[in-house]
């Protein structure tokens, strides 16, 4: 990075960062409402479980995941690797 000479390339440099600052702000705020939305389906996905919802209850949640593109039944990975936690 060239050391601004000018107190006009100091300020200009400043602004630039200040917008990339802005930028990351905005990147870090998307990236916390994904990961609170993920958060909140997950406890979901577990009171389904748990209170053994029925049928017709766990085929609406799993449509609208599929319906945001959170699940994708027709994706399929033949690898035979343990999943974390559950070998």
């Amino acid at each position: 990075m060239k050391i601004p000479a000018t107190k006009k390339e100091a300020v200009e440099r400043m602004a630039e960062m200040y917008k990339e600052i802005r930028e990351l702000e905005e990147i870090v705020s998307g990236a916390r409402i994904n990961e609170e939305s993920l958060l909140n389906y997950l406890t979901n996905i577990c009171a389904l479980i748990y209170f053994d919802w029925p049928k017709e209850t766990r085929d609406s949640f799993v449509a609208d995941m599929i319906d945001i593109g959170l699940y994708d039944p027709m994706d399929t990975d033949d690898t035979d690797e343990d999943i974390i936690g559950l070998a």
